[in-house]
């Protein structure tokens, strides 16, 4: 998870850069130019719109209208539809929206992997939703509470091949007491967006998740 959290904050679509670090199942779905569409940190963070990022499009509407339904961050892209991609990137859009001052985030996907999919997306999601509401409320002088993380998916399907993996883990957790590891709390977005951009570790949170990136 952390190291994929690595690969989507670096924001490059070539697999060999980060999301084959996470996973060796990336190399199966690259194109011949060794690209993975699916690193949704590049639609996020790195490819800009009017001359900024989608991440900055989403602040910048709430910062006018904290009411707003425009925060929307797209993923699937109509660039993305060539038929012989084996990658089609499963999120199509998340939309961010504040209801009595707590920040939500609701993601659309035309399909999820329970197993090998939505546990790491969802991670992703669920760190966005907090960097944005920390962020959002800095710079409007308040405080926003993190809401929920939805998302909303047209297919979910378990694949035979990972069933077996699934029994284990259900395994597990009857025969052992899984204890909680929490992520740090975000508490200096703008440092967040820095180690981000610089590929550095100086918060808090962003050393906590590449010390376990390094495990194994």
């Amino acid at each position: 998870m952390c190291r994929e959290l690595l690969a989507f904050f670096r924001g490059s679509l070539r697999a060999a850069d980060g999301l084959l670090h996470a996973s060796r199942r990336w190399a199966q779905y690259s194109d011949s130019n060794g690209l993975i569409w699916s690193n949704y940190g590049h639609y996020v963070f790195y490819e800009r719109v009017h001359g900024m990022t989608q991440y900055e499009w989403v602040l910048a509407v709430l910062s006018r209208n904290a009411s707003s339904r425009r925060a929307v961050i797209n993923i699937n892209q109509a660039y993305h539809k060539d038929i012989t991609n084996s990658d089609f990137p499963c999120a199509i859009s998340l939309q961010f929206y504040i209801r009595q001052d707590t920040l939500h985030c609701c993601i659309l996907s035309r399909s999820e992997d329970l197993y090998s999919g939505l546990p790491y997306d969802m991670a992703f999601f669920s760190f966005l939703t907090e960097l944005v509401a920390v962020d959002l409320g800095t710079r409007l002088g308040r405080f926003l509470a993190v809401g929920t993380t939805t998302v909303l998916c047209t297919f979910t399907q378990i694949y035979e091949r990972n069933k077996p993996h699934l029994e284990a883990l259900r395994k597990r957790a009857q025969d052992e007491e899984v204890s909680a590891i929490r992520m740090p709390a975000i508490s200096d977005p703008t440092q967040v967006i820095r180690d981000i951009y610089n590929d550095s570790a100086e918060s808090a949170v962003i050393r906590w998740i590449r010390s376990y990136a390094e495990l194994g």
